[in-house]
């Protein structure tokens, strides 16, 4: 398996959405996506499987100002541990940095562990709960931030 990570195209906005269904109990519309892709404050990053030419995860950066939002970051699930989230990360971080952005902010469900740990990694500190802020199931968030 040999995984790149690029910018992502238009023609990558449905495996993005079908990607987003596979995973998420609330996922993003392919209309979401593809409103948000034309935004070009905006920045999604997919993970190709270079072998199958096939997209196995992606990560969307959001920006306001000199504030970024990650609001989704997700890889399939028969790829998960093999390094893909954190080659997605590091691909938005520097982006995120070569736009000047101050600080990143981020919202996680209160159980997914596997995130929290991979976002602490990377510096994110916990600054706040939104409760009952996710539904199937209902959940709260954490919020996180990242100053640069």
């Amino acid at each position: 398996m040999n995984i790149v990570i690029e910018k992502a195209k238009a023609c990558n906005l449905q495996e993005i959405a079908d990607i987003e269904k596979e995973i998420f109990s609330t996922p993003w519309s392919l209309k979401n996506i593809t409103d948000t892709f034309k935004n070009e404050n905006n920045c999604f990053f997919v993970a190709k499987d270079l072998e199958s030419g096939e997209i196995v995860g992606h990560i969307c950066l959001e920006t306001v100002l000199d504030e970024g939002i990650l609001t989704s970051i997700a890889v399939k699930e028969k790829y998960r541990n093999k390094g893909i989230a954190k080659k997605l990360m590091d691909s938005f971080i520097d982006e995120a940095k070569n736009r000047n952005i101050a600080f990143i902010n981020l919202e996680v469900r209160a159980s997914n562990a596997p995130a929290i740990a991979l976002y602490e990694k990377y510096g994110f500190e916990k600054v706040g709960t939104r409760k009952n802020y996710y539904s199937k199931p209902t959940e709260d968030a954490l919020l996180m931030m990242l100053n640069f």
